[in-house]
């Protein structure tokens, strides 16, 4: 019996030993031969002289694909960093503005929110905080992350292997393989990703608005979101929600779902400012790739109107 303790033991440690070095080479080969545009944004953030940025955007795709830094620094004469990142859901959201402020001390922070990222579950939330907590450098970040989550997931997170198990392709790929599949989509600065694609790329469909109106808002998104918001007014500093344009199609076909009036009790209840460009008619559907995103265009008419509706008010 002591002896197959023995062996079951030093089975458990070879095991461990060979998919901690599997995971930490697909970790390499990551950081060595994908253009992510996470790592990207947080090289460049951690790169930047602290305490110098005034003002930080946080949000899902529709954030870092419509806040151009380099015409809001210029329109307001500020220095941005754009900090949203795939489905960022609020969970994820909260992580990332702590992190940020471990280094940062902006006057503002700029919350794209739309309904679908009060909508996202636990487990999809994991994913998309997985995006930027391998780039976090605080340890006391990092700490709370993993305090946040459950038991199973702390424990996949021990495992690298498993989490980059898709990235196993790369190890016969060369440098330079861009992990947005996206066509002319890049990382172009302070995190801000730019599409440059032609205005007849997205061909507008019909929407299952049905499965839309089904979706019910996360609780664990609310409580996250209160954390937000109990951090800002902690740090004395201005929280200022939007919430992007529609594509034409997609608000002619959920503009009677009423969606951004919970935004707007939201807002109210925490008594902050909220612009909902959502319902606006500047934008065509030749400023969208797809339903939901800005194209090149698109964005840099979107931060024009973000900073002339900032000035106004």
């Amino acid at each position: 019996m002591r002896a197959f303790i023995v062996k079951i033991s030093i089975y458990s440690i070879l095991f461990l030993a060979i998919i901690t070095v599997v995971g930490k080479l697909l970790e390499k080969q990551r950081a060595d031969k994908l253009i992510f545009h996470p790592q990207l944004r947080w090289q460049e953030f951690h790169s930047t002289p602290q305490n110098s940025i005034d003002v930080i955007f946080i949000g899902s795709s529709h954030c870092y694909r419509s806040f151009v830094p380099k015409i809001i620094d210029k329109r307001l004469g500020v220095n941005s960093f754009n900090l949203g990142s795939s489905s960022q859901s609020i969970f994820t959201s909260y992580f990332v503005l702590k992190e940020a402020l471990e280094f940062q001390s902006p006057n503002i922070i700029v919350f794209e929110v739309f309904n679908g990222t009060f909508q996202v579950s636990e487990n999809e939330s994991f994913v998309d905080l997985m995006y930027n907590y391998d780039y976090f450098k605080s340890d006391n970040v990092k700490k709370e992350v993993k305090l946040s989550l459950s038991l199973n997931k702390n424990i996949e997170m021990l495992f690298p292997a498993y989490r980059y198990n898709h990235n196993l392709n790369l190890l016969l790929k060369s440098p330079g393989v861009n992990a947005d599949k996206l066509e002319n989509s890049k990382y172009s600065h302070k995190g801000y990703v730019e599409t440059d694609l032609p205005s007849d790329y997205y061909k507008a469909n019909v929407l299952n608005v049905s499965a839309i109106n089904s979706k019910k808002i996360n609780e664990q998104q609310l409580v996250y979101f209160q954390k937000v918001v109990d951090l800002l007014q902690q740090k004395n500093i201005n929280l200022l929600l939007i919430t992007q344009p529609s594509h034409p199609d997609v608000y002619k076909q959920t503009k009677h779902l009423n969606q951004n009036l919970f935004l707007r009790d939201l807002a109210d209840k925490n008594e902050l400012v909220y612009f909902n460009f959502s319902e606006n008619d500047i934008l065509t559907a030749g400023d969208y790739y797809d339903a939901h995103h800005l194209n090149k265009l698109g964005a840099e008419k979107f931060s024009h109107m973000v900073c002339d509706t900032l000035t106004k008010n």
